[in-house]
């Protein structure tokens, strides 16, 4: 889902005041030039992790899709440039709805991502393979949910997902070893919503 930080409550204090004090600066300057620009999505983008850290939800909602809106902005000039950015914009802001129950919302951000992570991917799987099976897990997991319960629906994405991180696995087991498990695990789980538990079995022996 989304990459959260391994820090207790006093460091996760500091370094949301650190993140505030970087977005102050460079908000004076991020249309200076697309350096400064970035760097002040990176602080956005830091501040809505660690917010969700704290499990303070609208605040983390709040400062993601502030930076998905300039983001977005900027993908609609340049393309080349703020493809990447505006892929894990789409992807943190859909764990964060997700996250705040907000299942529609998730969905939708998750299906524009997938939209441009599928394409991407056919044309180098090496650049955008993170990205592609994030977006596919994330998809996964939205169908899993409790409002939701499209188990078969989420087997089937998983196992899409499976095709391609084994082709890749096969190529560099270093660099997928961690996304192959997951995914297996993934797969596993579905199965026991499923109530096919044999399958999720053979999926965990391999995990």
């Amino acid at each position: 889902r989304i990459i959260e930080p391994r820090l207790c409550g006093s460091e996760i204090s500091s370094a949301i005041n650190i993140a505030k004090e970087i977005l102050d600066y460079t908000k004076l300057h991020k249309e200076d030039s697309i350096s400064f620009t970035k760097h002040y999505l990176v602080a956005l983008n830091n501040l809505a992790i660690f917010y969700n850290e704290l499990s303070k939800n609208d605040d983390a909602i709040k400062h993601a899709e502030k930076a998905l809106e300039i983001i977005e902005d900027n993908y609609r000039r340049d393309k080349e440039e703020w493809t990447k950015d505006y892929v894990q914009s789409l992807i943190t802001l859909g764990a964060l709805y997700q996250t705040n129950e907000q299942i529609d919302d998730a969905f939708i951000k998750v299906k524009i991502a997938l939209d441009i992570t599928e394409n991407l991917f056919d044309n180098n799987e090496a650049i955008w393979g993170k990205e592609y099976l994030m977006v596919l897990r994330n998809l996964a997991s939205l169908y899993l949910y409790d409002d939701i319960k499209e188990v078969k629906s989420a087997i089937n994405v998983y196992k899409k997902s499976l095709v391609k991180i084994e082709a890749l696995f096969e190529k560099d087991n270093d660099t997928w070893i961690k996304d192959y498990i997951t995914n297996l695990k993934g797969l596993a789980h579905s199965y026991i919503e499923d109530d096919e538990d044999d399958d999720a079995i053979e999926q965990l022996k391999i995990a």
